[in-house]
């Protein structure tokens, strides 16, 4: 019968995702939980995607003045990574797939996995696109957080000032193994490589605003506001590959025995930015006068 290789590298892709939300609260204080969990598997073997994420939305009344909130996000996802796009000869599994002889089975009487090698035709570079995805560890795991607080304070009726601190947080590792059971263009054992990234990534503002609303006459409503904002960004990159591993069993770059490159990247910036006040003047109108439903007059100043 020979051996369907696309049959051996694709499959059914199950979804499943689950979510769960709880809220409730009092006049002075309202919540919102909420927690979820999503995992779909790839349409080629060893492939997929996997995330937890959360979100908690907080708001309280402390006082008749006094108000603080806060939303939080975080989530963590992984993904299984297989070579799907390069040629059989960068071990590309559905070019590999199209290419090697039926003939050959996936694994040989012994239980490891058969090879073409010495076949001839031009493909003793190639290996088992079954192998290639079961062996070639190529994997990303990555981590968000968002969050919020704010806080408002009323001293006086029609005046509030207002501070605000918003912080996003991103981290991420990419992670990729090539075994030494994996040949390349000869049969096993080869020279095992490793390659290992990571990034942090922070970025953080903070706002503060002053707001004074008054009606006059009862027919102008007067609103002046005026604030200002901070940011600050931080970003930090670093690459390593690695050979000469003593073994397949720890496939991390600090376990290998020599280090062949990498590269560090960081940046760190920061700003600050006053926003425009302004006055805002409006004079209400009434519903049986045939003039627009308002006239605005507003200054602004830097």
């Amino acid at each position: 019968m020979g051996t369907d290789w696309q049959d051996q590298i694709f499959r059914v892709a199950p979804v499943r995702n689950f979510q769960l939300t709880a809220t409730g609260g009092t006049d002075k204080i309202q919540y919102a939980i909420t927690g979820g969990y999503f995992n779909q598997q790839g349409i080629i073997i060893e492939s997929g995607f996997e995330r937890f994420s959360a979100r908690i939305n907080l708001d309280a009344e402390l006082t008749r003045k006094l108000k603080v909130g806060f939303n939080l996000a975080p989530s963590y996802t992984r993904r299984e990574i297989v070579n799907s796009d390069d040629t059989w000869s960068r071990q590309g599994i559905i070019l590999t797939a199209l290419a090697i002889p039926p003939y050959l089975p996936v694994q040989n009487p012994d239980g490891t996995y058969a090879e073409p090698f010495g076949v001839g035709f031009g493909i003793n570079s190639m290996n088992n696109p079954v192998a290639i995805a079961r062996l070639y560890d190529i994997n990303s795991q990555g981590f968000v957080n968002t969050g919020n607080l704010f806080l408002e304070f009323q001293p006086l009726p029609g005046l509030a000032l207002r501070s605000a601190v918003g912080v996003n947080i991103v981290t991420a590792a990419d992670n990729d193994y090539y075994p030494s059971t994996l040949g390349r263009g000869n049969p096993p054992p080869s020279q095992a490589r490793g390659q290992s990234s990571s990034s942090f990534g922070l970025n953080w503002v903070n706002s503060n605003t002053i707001t004074y609303t008054r009606t006059l006459v009862e027919k102008h409503n007067l609103t002046v506001l005026a604030g200002n904002e901070t940011q600050k960004q931080v970003t930090d990159n670093n690459e390593v590959e690695a050979t000469k591993f003593p073994t397949d069993v720890a496939p991390f770059v600090n376990a290998a025995g020599e280090i062949t490159g990498g590269e560090r990247a960081a940046r760190n910036g920061r700003c600050y930015r006053t926003s425009p006040g302004h006055v805002q003047l409006r004079r209400e109108i009434p519903a049986y006068d045939q003039h627009p439903p308002g006239r605005l007059l507003a200054v602004r100043y830097q």
